[in-house]
């Protein structure tokens, strides 16, 4: 609809369109359509329309593939339901033994990158991995989190059969380790936004004390 004249078309997308796993690069095989998660298979569906129409249409589109996004005013409970249970003085649940990883990019960088995206003619028909590197396990992540608020954590781990037993949720309240959090470790490379956008990703502490 809006093909002609358009200058760039810049993507939302998300590690999401990976299978569990990784490192990977943003030339890995997105998931299949009938992935049955259908934020991913929707994500990746997308992706493949909007390349298509780079390919048949010469439509220059770019996509960003950010993993889970902390900064100011995220409307999601993930870093403020951490931190109001720290500050709180309230135990952190660990779900097992806390060692599942996770990566992070600031909200700001997002920004950043979509800008930058819109700008470079580099980025016409590419893809671009937006996460901290290497990845940060659970415990890691809390006990971050209370460094940067100045206070301790206490945790306490619990297995997650017996977090199901009692109702715990990634998906809706009540949540037991903040939301979507606590899911098979999707792992990415962001070399490529680096070298091709030239941004370099804020350092977790860094943003988080933001």
């Amino acid at each position: 609809a809006v093909a002609n004249g358009l200058r760039r078309y810049v993507f939302t997308s998300s590690v999401a369109v990976y299978p569990p796993g990784g490192e990977y690069t943003e030339n890995a095989a997105l998931v299949p359509p009938d992935y049955p998660n259908p934020y991913g298979a929707n994500k990746a569906n997308t992706e493949r329309a909007l390349f298509a129409l780079g390919r048949e249409q010469g439509i220059p589109v770019s996509t960003l593939r950010p993993a889970f996004v902390y900064g100011e005013h995220n409307p999601i409970e993930r870093e403020a339901f951490f931190w109001d249970r720290l500050l709180a003085g309230r135990p952190i649940i660990i779900p097992d033994d806390g060692l599942a990883t996770m990566q992070w990019v600031y909200s700001r960088d997002v920004a950043r990158a979509a800008i930058l995206a819109s700008e470079t003619d580099v980025a016409a028909g590419h893809a671009y991995n937006l996460s901290n590197y290497p990845p940060i396990t659970q415990v890691d992540f809390v006990r971050l989190l209370a460094r940067v608020a100045g206070t301790d954590a206490a945790l306490v781990h619990v297995p997650r059969e017996r977090i199901a037993q009692l109702g715990g949720s990634v998906f809706t309240p009540p949540f037991y380790f903040g939301n979507y959090l606590d899911v098979p470790p999707i792992t990415v490379l962001p070399d490529r936004v680096r070298s091709e956008l030239g941004l370099e990703l804020t350092p977790m502490e860094d943003g988080l004390r933001e």
